[in-house]
């Protein structure tokens, strides 16, 4: 009778250690299930990163807040915001962001950066053709100030090339001719460029590329996350162009071509409202009669030198205009514009 009791306590002792690792198996499943959702063309690709391993960089906003995000946008589109009710002081009296970074995708392809298919995309989104990359997805790069800046620059592009907020600083600095940034200002610019970061759709993936990430086991996973990185680059890269002195008198451009990169790329800082106020242009005759006699290569002020070498900033006049990289600007599409001028200039 003994045996028979302690034969029945032992199987209910088992029956409870069984019915104990079957809730903690199903806490377990429904804890992955709650906390692993499927990711959509519109998430993040950062945090599809860091769920496979990756390491936040140091300019990692881990929480944004919606003020700062606003207040980093104004900086950003307007050069000043309000803050404690106070409006604050221009970063820059020349230059805002977005006069030379648009603030959208706009390579069709981010694998690539090809200046003649990014025309094209300009065109259909109906965005600016800018000198500078786009501020969108900067956050998602590793590197900045790439290739031949160091030439222009120096040892003042050493601290930024690897650091987002050490670009932000030489080109509120440098670049934009203002003031160095405040902590408080980096901050919530940095907020600001966490918003308009990469999102899966724009790494143009395929139905069964989507589905292997989200079937992928999300630990560290090199495989993955070399796999996403492949479809971005995560530089800009940046060639620096002399002006060529072999240029003839033959016009060999596409004048179709050479007016979208007058309109929206030279009106947007030569136009009426651009930030170019030593140069205004429009489209009239004036202005491109005017041009057309600054295609003569060779001359300081030509068409070729100031769109390869830019000006510089001297002492009683900061504004300057940046040069355009090949990356930027290829000679192909230097060439449409001037015939465009010619053309247009009749």
């Amino acid at each position: 009778m003994k045996q028979f009791f302690k034969n029945k306590l032992f199987k209910k002792k088992n029956n409870a250690a069984a019915l104990v690792l079957f809730a903690l198996a199903a806490i377990f499943w429904s804890f992955k299930t709650i906390d692993l959702p499927d990711w959509t063309p519109s998430s993040s690709v950062f945090s599809v990163l860091k769920a496979f391993g990756e390491k936040p960089q140091s300019h990692y906003i881990p929480v944004l807040d919606q003020e700062k995000v606003q207040m980093g946008e104004d900086l950003i589109k307007k050069g000043r915001t309000i803050r404690n009710g106070k409006k604050t002081k221009f970063i820059s009296k020349f230059y805002k962001c977005t006069d030379c970074h648009n603030i959208v995708k706009e390579d069709p392809d981010l694998r690539y950066s090809d200046p003649e298919a990014r025309l094209d995309y300009a065109v259909k989104q109906d965005i600016p053709f800018l000198q500078g990359t786009t501020l969108y997805g900067t956050v998602n790069r590793e590197s900045w100030y790439n290739g031949d800046y160091y030439k222009k620059y120096g040892d003042l592009v050493v601290p930024a090339r690897k650091s987002l907020r050490g670009a932000l600083q030489l080109c509120a600095e440098v670049c934009s001719q203002g003031r160095r940034l405040e902590q408080w200002e980096e901050d919530v610019i940095l907020s600001y460029l966490w918003t308009i970061d990469l999102k899966l759709e724009d790494l143009k993936l395929s139905k069964t590329d989507l589905k292997t990430i989200n079937t992928a086991n999300r630990t560290k996973n090199d495989s993955i996350i070399k796999f996403i990185k492949s479809r971005y680059l995560s530089y800009s890269p940046a060639t620096f162009l002399e002006p060529n002195p072999s240029r003839n008198t033959a016009i060999t451009g596409d004048p179709n071509l050479g007016e979208h990169i007058y309109t929206s790329s030279c009106l947007s800082c030569h136009g009426p409202n651009g930030t170019g106020e030593y140069l205004k242009l429009g489209k009239d005759k004036l202005s491109y009669k005017f041009l057309k006699r600054k295609t003569q290569n060779g001359k300081p002020f030509s068409l070729y030198n100031i769109t390869r070498k830019g000006t510089y900033p001297i002492p009683g006049h900061k504004p300057y205009m940046p040069h355009y990289t090949k990356e930027r600007l290829s000679e192909k599409q230097l060439e449409d514009l001037r015939a465009f001028i010619y053309f247009a200039s009749k």
